[in-house]
């Protein structure tokens, strides 16, 4: 496979993880992590394999808006009254249902999980989550575009899930997310974050409605 398709893909994989992990309750290792300046710094390595047409957007905009400037304390504070507690106002929906206006929530859940039992995945019952929180649907993203990079396999399944997954379910509700993250004002890390997830799940989809499966799968078994 050509050297900078096979970094592209490995690049969405790593930034579809990363997203997701921004999403994720905060642990201290992961404050640390943030802290540090390293998810600043890996996000910018990945958007450039990734998506180099927003690489501009984020260095210049978006990363300054990453950067901690609370405590560990302070800001699993922030992160539960954004998303958890809905207190003292109300929180940020992280779940897709919450956003869906036909069919119901149980009805996508159904989808989910036939999106991800395809593939032999599923949503750990340890975790205590649905299918639909946004870390389930990031991780699904991660696991095709790790699949999509893999050499001598036909990539046709996992481009096409991909493509359409983005369409049905990420690309449809990161606007109604990033409204509700403007309108509760819920702090310049999750605004910024939400806004990079917005701006990669409209490049990215843009992405793979031009590959062709076909010319990919080749490639991949020269």
């Amino acid at each position: 496979m050509n050297e900078s398709v096979s970094g592209q893909q490995e690049g969405r994989a790593s930034l579809y993880g990363m997203l997701a992990l921004g999403f994720t309750y905060p642990d201290t290792a992961l404050y640390e992590f943030w802290n540090n300046g390293s998810f600043v710094r890996e996000l910018s390595v990945a958007i450039g394999k990734a998506a180099p047409e927003i690489l501009e957007v984020f260095e210049v905009t978006l990363a300054p808006e990453l950067k901690m400037t609370v405590n560990y304390e302070e800001f699993e504070a922030l992160y539960l009254t954004a998303f958890e507690t809905n207190f003292p106002k109300r929180s940020v929906s992280l779940y897709e249902g919450d956003y869906v206006k036909k069919g119901g929530k149980p009805d996508l859940l159904l989808e989910l999980k036939d999106f991800y039992s395809n593939f032999g995945l599923e949503v750990s019952e340890e975790l205590h989550e649905l299918e639909d929180r946004i870390t389930a649907e990031l991780e699904f993203m991660q696991f095709l575009a790790l699949k999509q990079s893999q050499d001598g396999i036909d990539k046709t399944p996992y481009i096409m899930a991909q493509r359409d997954f983005l369409e049905r379910h990420l690309a449809p509700w990161m606007p109604h997310l990033q409204k509700e993250v403007y309108k509760r004002n819920i702090g310049t890390f999750y605004i910024g974050l939400t806004d990079l997830l917005a701006r990669f799940v409209e490049a990215d989809l843009e992405y793979l409605r031009k590959i062709d499966p076909d010319i990919e799968t080749r490639s991949a078994q020269r």
